[in-house]
């Protein structure tokens, strides 16, 4: 990928792709975590990474032959046509699932805030019932 600013080129600029991440080791990396507080940091992060459904073409397998040939310019122009409706209906999907993360990531970062908050009352009542 190139990329052009006022004419000048800029593409050093632009650092490498992210890669997606691989689904085995996000499967070994939620196995890591040693508490629940860890594990459940660990979940939102890969949900953040993971919320859009990707809509990069992919190489669809063909038959040999002239019937092979056939049906993968029939799946084409069937393709073409259902492009745009699949691209619609993976837009709001997308929309969905980072709603979804992001209403996630807000319940956990509550969560935290409660634990914390009940964590330093039962500190406080502690010290109160060591002083009496």
């Amino acid at each position: 990928m190139k990329l052009t600013v006022n004419g000048a080129d800029c593409t050093a600029d632009l650092g490498t792709t992210p890669a997606q991440p691989d689904v085995a080791d996000s499967a070994r990396r939620l196995q890591q975590p040693a508490d629940e507080a860890a594990y459940l940091d660990e979940l939102i992060r890969q949900l953040q990474q993971r919320n859009v459904v990707n809509l990069e073409p992919f190489h669809a397998p063909r038959r040999p032959g002239g019937l092979g040939s056939l049906l993968a310019k029939v799946r084409t122009k069937l393709w073409r046509l259902l492009r745009y409706q699949h691209e619609h209906v993976t837009a709001q999907q997308n929309d969905i699932n980072q709603l979804l993360a992001a209403a996630l990531e807000f319940e956990h970062r509550a969560h935290q805030c409660d634990v914390a908050e009940l964590t330093k009352r039962i500190e406080e009542l502690e010290r109160k019932l060591a002083a009496q």
